[in-house]
């Protein structure tokens, strides 16, 4: 191979910035991942609710047929709805952390443009955003508050039934059943609250089809 005069070696190098930009990855997909993970977070938070009204007719059956069989039952769905919350959890953080990589996106897309209107545009996108994202976790925090408190009426329901399995601890818990009820209407106004929100950011995120 031929050696590179220093000219041709000097423009070689100073077009090589170049050509790294222009391999970046484009913000827009940023926000398309940010999407993503939220339509999972939507997935979860309905998911969450399905583990609440799946454990309630256990409970509520315990009345009526074998307890043994019927609260062995109650406790597999317990389980589910805490590993529901923590799922829950989990879809949000990543919600989280991708949307803030799209702000983060947008933000050096608007440090790199040198158009005064353009320029206010993305950074109002930038303020639009990450207020949506704060309100995305007022949401979750009322979600996850509510999901926590019946979390605890599952586990006080099944902790009691565990010693007490007899048709005495059985109506001794029985008066539990409203509170359970309750909260579980609470969580389902909670979650449609949560999953619109989550439905109007991803339409401002996501790029065009």
């Amino acid at each position: 191979m031929r050696n590179l005069t220093p000219a041709i070696l000097a423009a070689t190098i100073s077009l090589a910035p170049l050509a790294l930009v222009g391999c970046s990855t484009p913000g827009y997909k940023q926000g398309d991942s940010a999407a993503d993970t939220m339509r999972g977070a939507e997935t979860a938070a309905g998911a969450l609710v399905t583990s609440a009204q799946h454990a309630q007719p256990y409970f509520a059956s315990l009345q009526e047929g074998e307890l043994k069989s019927i609260f062995a039952r109650f406790e597999k769905e317990v389980d589910g709805f805490d590993s529901s919350i923590k799922r829950l959890r989990g879809s949000l953080a990543d919600v989280r952390a991708n949307t803030n990589k799209y702000i983060d996106s947008l933000k050096k897309t608007s440090e790199s443009i040198s158009s005064p209107d353009l320029k206010a545009k993305t950074d109002g996108r930038v303020a639009n955003i990450a207020q949506q994202l704060s309100e995305i976790d007022g949401y979750a925090a009322q979600v996850d508050s509510i999901a926590v408190e019946l979390g605890k009426d599952f586990s006080d329901l099944r902790n009691f039934l565990r010693a007490d399995l007899s048709a005495r601890g059985v109506a001794d818990a029985a008066p539990m059943r409203k509170g359970i009820d309750d909260g579980i209407g609470l969580l389902g106004k909670a979650v449609e609250e949560l999953k619109k929100q989550l439905a109007d950011v991803q339409t401002a995120v996501a790029s065009g089809v």
